[in-house]
């Protein structure tokens, strides 16, 4: 079933709404032909599973990619059962292929891109050098700010590597390259508009509204301005949420990058001022991303409305092929078999996040080097999730949870 970001692309390539690049282009543009092309066949239905067969085929590929190369390396093709097991039977993988959403694609490319990572890791050159720069380049077309998570990456293969440094080195400036004159000429020359800057600032909106919360009393009439200038302050004072920032982030009205520089140095000097506020902001809105043991968000999404939802110019003819008693009560199983142990623990955001650390401590304390720059694209995954506007949203940590269990799988 489609997520809204999903119904939304789809609805900008059939130009209901203009195409922005603060979704993925190449997303927007192949979920747009594959649902094109299934309503063609057989409606809206037909168009939903033609996204969904492409998506769930991509994920096969991938996941199957992982458990070959998991049996291969340790000599024990058990190890690749297991773990095809593992990726079967726990409900996120399933439902991640059958929920149409951007990253459910981001996390089978990611998966693909960390083993040819780790292929060169182990000195293989050739053509594992061209898929791994391939795959780069995918990384950062199929989520915004995935050009930093490839280029970073490469960087640091590229010190590692000293025989291959200029490629890696070459290979990153490439990719930073390509993802600037997209973003900065051909999009605009094409109609396609730019990624909206109110994204860029997801870390800060839950500091500020904190800020505001807590310390209001000390806000000097020209900070409240500052504010003012780019975000509306009534909403930011009374608008902090420990679950998702787009009550504040929705109003960004910045009209130029004075104010904005103005904004990030006040943020500057809250933490500067009272840094445990600021602290406490992050932690409280994203701290189901490194909770072990929490639920999270939900992961479960099966319920689709028809795209006129979203638009009142879309046609639609979707229909349920359930009647609704029948449909909602397996909606219903589901949610209780996420909520029982041990699929709870195994679902949660936060325990893929601390094994992570946990792998990277281990190579660290074991002076591991390879092992330590094999794990970096996971690193620097769940990282990022503090930069996520929702709080313990599967979809946003499915890739770290779709490469943990080949990482450990391997080593």
């Amino acid at each position: 079933s489609f997520y809204t970001d999903t119904a939304i692309q789809v609805l900008m390539y059939q130009g209901k709404y203009e195409i922005h690049a603060s979704m993925p282009v190449l997303l927007t543009y192949t979920y747009g032909l594959l649902f094109d092309l299934g309503r063609f066949l057989g409606g809206d239905n037909g168009g939903i599973l033609a996204c969904t067969v492409f998506q769930t085929a991509l994920l096969l590929f991938a996941m199957t990619a992982a458990c070959r190369e998991a049996g291969s390396l340790t000599g024990r093709p058990k190890v690749g059962l297991w773990l095809a097991l593992f990726f079967g039977i726990l409900p996120i993988y399933p439902t991640m292929a059958q929920g149409i959403i951007k990253d459910s694609i981001h996390g089978a490319i990611y998966l693909l891109f960390l083993i040819h990572f780790g292929r060169v890791v182990r000195g293989k050159g050739g053509k594992e050098l061209v898929w791994l720069l391939v795959l780069a380049v995918l990384v950062s077309a199929t989520r915004k700010g995935g050009v930093y998570l490839a280029a970073i990456s490469l960087i640091a293969l590229g010190v590692y590597r000293k025989d291959t440094r200029r490629v890696f080195l070459s290979g990153a400036a490439a990719v930073l390259a390509i993802s600037a004159v997209m973003n900065g000429l051909v999009y605009p020359a094409i109609g396609i508009g730019k990624p909206m800057e109110r994204e860029n600032y997801s870390l800060l909106y839950p500091i500020t509204a904190y800020y505001c919360q807590t310390h209001s009393q000390e806000l000097t009439p020209e900070e409240i301005q500052i504010i003012g200038d780019v975000l509306d302050y009534d909403t930011v004072r009374t608008g902090y949420s420990t679950v998702v920032v787009d009550g504040v982030k929705n109003t960004f009205h910045a009209e130029n990058r004075a104010q904005v520089r103005k904004f990030l140095l006040l943020n500057g000097k809250f933490f500067l001022k009272h840094p445990v506020t600021c602290l406490e902001a992050v932690v409280y809105s994203k701290n189901l991303y490194y909770t072990p043991f929490s639920p999270g968000g939900k992961i479960m999404y099966v319920l689709q409305e028809p795209l006129q939802d979203y638009s009142e110019e879309a046609y639609s003819d979707f229909s349920f092929y359930l009647p609704d008693t029948l449909r909602q009560g397996l909606e219903e199983r589901l949610e209780h078999i996420q909520q029982t142990f041990p699929v709870r623990v195994l679902c949660s955001p936060g325990l893929y996040s601390w094994l992570t650390g946990i792998a990277l401590l281990a190579a660290v304390f074991g002076k591991r080097k390879d092992q330590l720059l094999s794990l970096l694209p996971v690193g620097l995954l769940a990282a990022g999730l503090l930069l996520s506007h929702i709080n313990g949203a599967v979809r946003y940590a499915f890739p770290v949870m779709a490469c943990i269990p080949y990482f450990l799988a391997v080593y």
